[in-house]
């Protein structure tokens, strides 16, 4: 019973994984989007840009686009490298905590290695 449980919380945390992946991939090409429109823009009226000597601005409003799309994906590695980094933590902690129990037990209550590394 227990596999099948711990097999269900893989699945609920591999879903998880998944949604967390397409909302940031979401919000990433939206930015990258915003940003692709005010090229767009200004090379569809060039010479409208052009005539006003609107250059300068059309490209401080396309860097501005991108620094916000740079800003959001230099968030999301960081919030999803701690998370990555948090997890790996705990499974090895919790390893190293069953190493050590395990140690005391073998010490302590003269179990074998064959036991504690069948119930690890």
């Amino acid at each position: 019973m227990s596999k099948m449980a711990g097999r269900g919380q893989v699945a609920y945390v591999d879903a998880g994984n998944i949604v967390e992946q397409t909302v940031g991939a979401i919000r990433t090409v939206s930015q990258r989007v915003d940003a692709g429109n005010v090229v767009e823009q200004t090379v569809g009226a060039i010479r409208t840009v052009v005539a006003f000597t609107g250059e300068k601005q059309a490209t401080e409003k396309y860097e501005s686009q991108l620094e916000i799309a740079y800003k959001t994906m230099v968030t999301q590695g960081l919030i999803s490298g701690l998370g990555l980094g948090t997890m790996l933590a705990v499974i090895f902690c919790s390893y190293s905590l069953a190493v050590w129990y395990g140690v005391k037990l073998i010490i302590g209550k003269g179990y074998n290695g064959g036991q504690v590394i069948n119930v690890i």
